[in-house]
């Protein structure tokens, strides 16, 4: 029954890690695989020597995102 328990609270903790990368880096507006696929990203360069330039590009990122939508939106006028 212990192992079950671990199994559970592993899912969870992960699951409260990618909210709070979700949340840290405002990646809302990105579709689930994307985000997916960012967090693994983010899980495996995260203990690099390099993490200001990840950090910076998170916000890259997540400003070009905002700027698709607008010309998006810009464009159905």
């Amino acid at each position: 029954m212990g192992l079950f328990s671990d199994k559970r609270a592993k899912e969870e903790k992960k699951t409260e890690d990618k909210q709070k990368f979700i949340e840290r880096y405002k990646l809302g507006d990105f579709d689930e695989e994307e985000i997916e696929d960012m967090y693994k990203i983010y899980k495996a360069t995260r203990f690099s020597g390099m993490q200001g330039l990840i950090e910076q590009n998170w916000m890259i990122i997540t400003q070009l995102n905002r700027l698709n939508k607008n010309i998006e939106e810009l464009k159905k006028k």
